[in-house]
């Protein structure tokens, strides 16, 4: 699910859809369900909790390129070089230590080149990692005034 548009520790204060005790309703939603992110690909972790947890092992900012922490093999977050396309992680990764704790982090897969993502009226689109950084950030926030099209994403 998706919290925030950047990358923030999970709050009540979020501007995503799904946060800390998160209420919200259509009317919440200004930017209009086609233009916001609901849920997206997330590449799983052994030793994270799953899906109802309410952690970071459940939701997502849009805060980082897609892709950009995919973890390798080893379970250690991906490097930029990994994929040339996706950019530096935000903020940067290490390879040899766990991720802060307050990191929650951005929406990856293991399809090349993008992720699925479902949007608030149902539909869903894959995104590709080489979106624009801005346009990623506004679907990530319910409420932001910017209206997109949909040739922008």
């Amino acid at each position: 699910g998706c919290h925030n548009d950047a990358e923030t520790p999970i709050d009540v204060k979020n501007n995503g859809v799904f946060f800390l005790n998160s209420r919200v309703r259509n009317e919440d939603i200004e930017d209009g369900s086609s233009n916001t992110i609901f849920i997206g690909e997330k590449v799983p972790i052994e030793t994270e909790l799953g899906w109802a947890s309410g952690t970071s092992s459940t939701l997502r900012n849009c805060g980082s390129r897609i892709n950009s922490n995919l973890p390798s093999k080893r379970g250690k977050a991906a490097q930029p070089d990994d994929d040339p396309a996706a950019g530096p992680a935000n903020p940067p990764g290490k390879a040899d230590g766990p991720a802060p704790p307050a990191l929650v982090g951005g929406f990856s897969s293991r399809h090349p080149g993008g992720a699925n993502f479902g949007l608030g009226d149902g539909s869903v689109r894959y995104l590709k990692n080489t979106i624009s950084p801005r346009v990623l950030l506004l679907l990530g926030n319910r409420a932001d005034g910017d209206l997109l099209s949909s040739d922008q994403f």
